[in-house]
């Protein structure tokens, strides 16, 4: 949930003086999430889906096919 909350405040904020930084640490952690467990995989999208913000899965690079 930190991880999906994190995610949207960057994406939703209007302020970009550290753009590229976060730009960088995301990155960092969609290269984790791609070798990570399933299970942190689902976790992490069922994060942003209660946060209303499921665009974002795939944003960070996460296939999920829920059928």
């Amino acid at each position: 949930m930190a991880l999906a909350l994190a995610v949207k405040h960057i994406e939703t904020r209007e302020v970009e003086s550290d753009y590229d930084n976060d730009i960088s640490v995301l990155e960092d952690i969609a290269a984790h999430l791609q070798i990570a467990g399933r299970n942190s995989q689902i976790a992490v999208a069922d994060a942003f889906k209660k946060l209303k913000a499921p665009e974002l899965i795939e944003g960070i690079g996460l296939q999920m096919n829920d059928g």
